[in-house]
Order: C-alpha cells, then structure tokens, then sequence
C-alpha cells in the first residue's frame, strides 16, 4: 500500500506553516451537546451524484479495518443535508467525520464543533503535508481568515481527469437526430431555442427541455444565466458572480428576471417539467436514459457526459452546443459584439476544490482518524476515491503512480470529485471512453470568452469570523427569498413584472446589499496578495 508520496521533516514544515496554520479561534464559543456513542465513527458523504452504500466500498472498508476504525457511514443529497443540517449538528449524535459536507460559513456558525485541523497537520500527515508544501492554492483555499483550518480541500493536478473541469463541469446537449428528422438547425440565441423546442413539443416529445432544479448541481438550470453574460464559479450557489471586478449577485440582476420570465413561459407551454424544477438527481438522470421501451423522451438537457447522462443506447443521438444567448434591450452594441453578448458559461475553479473532508473536534481516536485521512490523500487511494476501488474492480494499478480505470464512473463504488484526493501531475491514468467523449464535448466551449476581470474566486475569499456569521445568517434569508419567488414565478403564480420590485425591497432588507459589500471588501484584499 503506498501511503507516502514523499517525505518532509516536522522542523522543515513548521517553519513553512507554522504563521498560516496556528491560531487561536476567535469570537463566542458556541454551545456544543456532548457526544454521546461508542468508538464508532459516525460518517456522513454529502452526494451530488445517485445516492450510494458507501459501506459497501471494498477499497474503503479495506483500508478502514487497517487503522482499527469502525465507520457507519450516512448518505444524504445535497438538498437533504441543507433542510437538515442546523438539526444535526445541534445533536449529541451528529457526525464524527463529513464529506462534501460543510462550507466555509458553517465553521463560523458552529466554529467550537469543528476541529482545527492545523493542529494536526504535519504529525505523521506526509501526504496532506506534502499537498500543502507543494501547492500554495491547496492552502490558500483551507486556511481561514484566523489562520484555522476546519476542512481540507481536494486537488488534481492532471489533465485528463480534469475532463469535467474546464470551461465548465455541464455542457448543454441536444437530441441531434430530431434536428435532423425536423430540418432544424443548432439554435443560438433564447429565441431560437425557444422555437425548437416548440418544434420538439408539437412531435410529440414527452420533455423538449430538461435539467434537475436551480443551483448546488451540475445539471442546473442556473447554467443558462451564462448566455445573458453572467459568468458563474462554482454554480454561482449563493448568487454571487464578478463583472469588471464588482462583485454582484444574480438575485437581484435585470438578467435573471428575463431568465425566469423566459422560463416561466416554455413552463406554461409544457417545453419544461414541474419535476425538472427539483433537485432529484436519480429522477432526472432515469428521464435522461429514456422510457421503459428505451426511446428517448428528452429531447435537450443540461448534463456532464454523454455516455453518463443518456446512457451508452441513447447517447449517440445527443450532442453538445453551446448555451443560448441573448442581447437585451438594455445592454449596448459594442458589448454585443464578436461572438455574442459576453456568452460565459459556468467556470470551476482549477485543480482546488475546497471543503471537501472536516471532523468533529469530540470525534473518538481522532489522531487514528487523521491518520486515515492522510491515507486518503495518498496517490493509490486518491485514484480509488475519484474513480472507484482496485479490489472493487474499477482501477487497475500497473506500477507507481501508473493507473487504468476500467469501467465507466457510475460513482457507486467511489466519491468521484466529490471526495478527498490529491493526484499531483506525476500520476498518469488511462481513462475510459466517457472521458474521451467529455473532453471532445467540451471542445466547443474553449471558444467562450473568460476574462479576469469576471472571474469570481470564492474559495479563496476569507472573512474574519464575525463576518462569516453575518454572511451565513444573510445569504441563508436570500437563498430562501429568491428560491420562493423563483418558483412562483416560473410556475405562473405570481406576476414577475408587478412583484420584481417588492421582490428587491425583501432581499435589501434580508441584508443582500451588506453582503455584497463585504464579498467585494474581501475580494479587493484577495487582488492585493
């Protein structure tokens, strides 16, 4: 088992870390049950994916038995989790262990639950400490305004698995076959797709368009914002996005008015689903891969791989476009311009995904715990915690940082992107064809413009704690605004135009514009380092 990518002397580290990663946690403690339960590790995996028996991981419950550990493992969506999480964490018998569980303003809200991983960093941690060493952005998206780390991030340093990471992890697909069988050409603007779909739904297509609810998914529908010159990161899931280097929130943009009033019309002429409007992922990807007679019923949706999205019958009547577009009235000719009005799509952010494993600060054997999770970080396992266990069947080891993945990623045997690992630029994987076909899918796309000045870098963005607080009591009041009207608007039952006003008074009030000016505050200290 190779556990150690290289190695550093404690001495060395702390003079490296030391400034960044020791401090004392400020503000009020926050009240925090006692942990009641045995030495069993309560773990909890936050899935973006079709939900999976992470139990029954061979790779996981393999390497969890070589550190004495116990591990009951939870599965819960995303959406699960946010409707639940104040609840859990409030109990005595909340989770030891998170995966793609936690955000940088839970640290604030439950700082005293958390543990300060820094503490730990460094003693009998040669991976993570090697990630850390090696690369400044792993730290920079860790560490805390105060100093504390409470989550490690994930980092992939390797280009063919980064096939779902540039410009953006979701392209939009369409049925090609029924543009052909209807003479239809690739619409470009919101217009013309508007008009296909209509095509779509007058030949009887059960769905013209199809995605898998709002935001905090790769198959949002928030993706189309990037067609009216929105440029999101990271799904834009609190709203916020950059343009000439003025933070801004989509929530209260002219541009996501015409998005909903748009939507709002294709929901009323049956070109979109109510069930679209969720955030059920099995659901959506069952719709995708076509009825009981394996026809196709969506026509178009917004997806991350073909093969994946359509499954292997169907996904060869599907191709990529690119998003619609649309020049408004109110935006000028020489914006317009070149290729569009500044058509972005969704841009993740490279090689660093924050937050991706945290721990209790009452988790039993903590110090073994750590110890696992530095294996975790490990080249051997971070392989398997991407794309599935060797033992599963999945990978294939053919010599030292040498791997092939055999089959398809259906994620339910590993924690995809989703989970830790660090696959620095020495490993090389061969990959199977849906890889292949998510790079050339996301060809199109290298022409979509990206600029500096509209790029948002939100794991890098830090708040002293107070800070934190104020933004997670705001944006948790502005999610919740926005999702309500959202829905009543897209529905029918609410006038967009005759509320839109009262709709921007509730979020002033709901604190959206304080917000703003704290994310723009910390966005200026970030261009100064």
């Amino acid at each position: 088992m190779e556990i150690c990518k290289g190695k550093i002397t404690r001495a060395l580290f702390w003079a490296i870390f030391a400034l960044a990663f020791f401090s004392c946690r400020s503000g009020k403690k926050d009240f925090v049950p006692k942990r009641q339960g045995g030495d069993e590790i309560r773990c909890l995996f936050v899935t973006p994916y079709k939900k999976a028996d992470v139990s029954s991981f061979i790779w996981l419950s393999a390497l969890s038995r070589e550190y004495g550990l116990t591990l009951k493992w939870s599965v819960m969506s995303e959406d699960e989790w946010e409707s639940k999480k104040e609840e859990v964490l409030a109990s005595a018998f909340a989770p030891d262990l998170f995966i793609n569980a936690t955000k940088v303003e839970d640290y604030a809200r439950h700082n005293s639950f958390f543990a300060n991983l820094a503490d730990f960093i460094g003693f009998d941690t040669q991976n993570l400490s090697i990630l850390f060493k090696e690369h400044k952005d792993a730290v920079r998206a860790a560490t805390l305004y105060n100093g504390a780390i409470y989550a490690l991030p994930s980092f992939s340093a390797v280009d063919n698995q980064k096939a779902y990471s540039h410009p953006s992890k979701c392209v939009l697909f369409i049925n090609q076959q029924l543009l052909k069988n209807l003479s239809l050409k690739s619409p470009e603007t919101f217009s013309e797709f508007e008009t296909t779909l209509d095509f779509f739904s007058r030949h009887s297509i059960e769905i013209p368009f199809d995605f898998c609810g709002w935001d905090g998914n790769e198959h949002s529908a928030v993706m189309l914002l990037g067609g009216l010159g929105i440029q999101l990161t990271d799904g834009g899931r609190n709203g916020y996005f950059l343009e000439n280097n003025t933070v801004k929130n989509y929530f209260s943009d002219t541009r996501y008015r015409y998005l909903l009033k748009t939507l709002s019309r294709w929901y009323k002429k049956g070109l979109i689903k109510d069930i679209s409007l969720s955030c059920d992922l099995e659901s959506f990807l069952s719709r995708s891969h076509g009825n009981s007679e394996g026809q196709a019923i969506v026509a178009s949706a917004i997806g991350t791989e073909e093969t994946a999205q359509f499954g292997k019958k169907l996904s060869s009547q599907y191709r990529a476009i690119l998003p619609p577009m649309e020049r408004l009235c109110d935006i000028s000719e020489e914006e317009f311009s070149g290729i569009g009005y500044r058509r972005y799509w969704s841009v993740d952010t490279p090689n660093v995904k924050a937050d991706s494993i945290a721990l209790s600060a009452q988790c039993p054997k903590i110090q073994t715990v750590i110890s696992f999770i530095d294996s975790l970080y490990s080249t051997d396992y971070s392989v398997q915690s991407v794309f599935g266990g060797i033992a599963d069947g999945v990978t294939e080891k053919n010599a030292d940082f040498d791997f092939t993945v055999k089959t398809d990623c259906d994620y339910s045997n590993s924690f995809g992107e989703a989970g830790p690992h660090f696959l620095d630029t020495a490993l090389q994987l061969s990959l199977p064809d849906s890889f292949v076909y998510a790079q050339l899918e996301r060809n199109a796309y290298q022409k979509l413009p990206v600029k500096n000045g509209n790029y948002y870098p939100e794991i890098y963005m830090k708040y002293p704690n107070e800070q934190l607080k104020t933004l997670g009591e705001i944006e948790m009041k502005t999610k919740e605004i926005a999702r309500k009207a959202r829905l009543r608007w897209i529905r029918g039952e609410g006038d967009i135009e005759k509320e839109w006003q009262a709709y921007l008074e509730e979020l002033e009030r709901a604190g959206l514009s304080s917000a703003i000016k704290i994310r723009q505050t910390a966005y200026n200290r970030y261009l100064l380092k």
